[in-house]
Parts: C-alpha cells; sequence; structure tokens
C-alpha cells in the first residue's frame, strides 16, 4: 500500500513537472519570436505587444492560435500536439480535481467519454467514473508524449523561422 501511494505521488509529480516544463518552453519560444519580429518596431506596435503579451499564455488554444496567427506556426491538429493535450487534461485533473475529472470535463459526456478514452490510450490512465488511476507507466507515456511534442513545436517554428535558437 505504501509504495501504491509513493507511485501515485511521482506520477503527480511528473505529470505536473513534463506539463509545466514544457509550457515554460513554448512560453519562451513565443517571447522570442513576438521580441524578433518587427512588430515591436513601432510605438504602435510596441503598444500592441504590450496590451496583448499576457494572453499569449493564458491557455493551450491561446499559445497555438498566436503562434498560427502571427508567426504561421500551425500544429494544433498534429498527434503531437494532441497528445501533449491530453496530458494537459490530465494534469488538470490532477491539480483542479485531486486525480478526479473536473466538473468542467464532465459536462459534455461525449466529450468526457472521448477524454477518458485519450487518457487510457495516450497515458495509460484508467477510471471508475470521475475517480482516475495512474501507474509508473503514465509517468514514462508522460515523459514521452511531452518530448514529442517539444521536439514537434521545435521543428515547426525552426522550418518557419530558421534564424531563432530554440
Amino acid at each position: 500500500m505504501a509504495k501504491q501511494a509513493y507511485d501515485g505521488e511521482a506520477v503527480r509529480w511528473t505529470v505536473l513537472a513534463c506539463a509545466t516544463t514544457v509550457e515554460a518552453h513554448v512560453d519562451r519560444v513565443v517571447k522570442e519570436l513576438v521580441d524578433g519580429s518587427d512588430v515591436s518596431t513601432s510605438r504602435f506596435g510596441g503598444a500592441l505587444i504590450s496590451e496583448v503579451r499576457s494572453t499569449l499564455s493564458q491557455s493551450w488554444d491561446r499559445r497555438l492560435g498566436w503562434l498560427d496567427r502571427g508567426f504561421d506556426v500551425s500544429i494544433a491538429g498534429t498527434k503531437e500536439t494532441q497528445e501533449f493535450l491530453t496530458l494537459i487534461d490530465f494534469r488538470n485533473a490532477v491539480v483542479h480535481g485531486n486525480m478526479q475529472l473536473t466538473d468542467i470535463q464532465v459536462v459534455k459526456l461525449e466529450a468526457m467519454i472521448d477524454l477518458k478514452r485519450r487518457l487510457r490510450t495516450i497515458l495509460d490512465v484508467h477510471s471508475a467514473g470521475r475517480m482516475l488511476v495512474a501507474g509508473v507507466a503514465t509517468a514514462m507515456k508522460a515523459v514521452r508524449v511531452s518530448r514529442a511534442f517539444v521536439y514537434s513545436i521545435d521543428a515547426a517554428v525552426i522550418r518557419r523561422h530558421p534564424a531563432l535558437r530554440v
């Protein structure tokens, strides 16, 4: 029983570390793209960036939207992105639901069923009602998913902006 509790905590910490590290990396990449763009060279552009900078990293939809609209880096539909967003959904259940699906995650039945399926197939997270159960395999898969997403986004950014150092 003590080993299961330890494994559960290790899984939770691994998931949190992966999500936080990748978010920080992507936020840094977006900041470098903004800083390297010519929009900030005008007074208006500088004011505009000051106004929207805090919204650039409010959510994954915003991050991905700004990458696409602002820098022609479109990765929203890729397998790596979809799997990473599943990891983010799991992180949200860990943090906001204490290892249970959150109220937001269970509002729509079809979306909840799809989320449970993705959690099981991508991260080896099982569910009983709203309760989620994860093991050591989940931690390893979280690292793999995070690594694949970082490689994917870095490659997409470099393709469109080869001078940027990611």
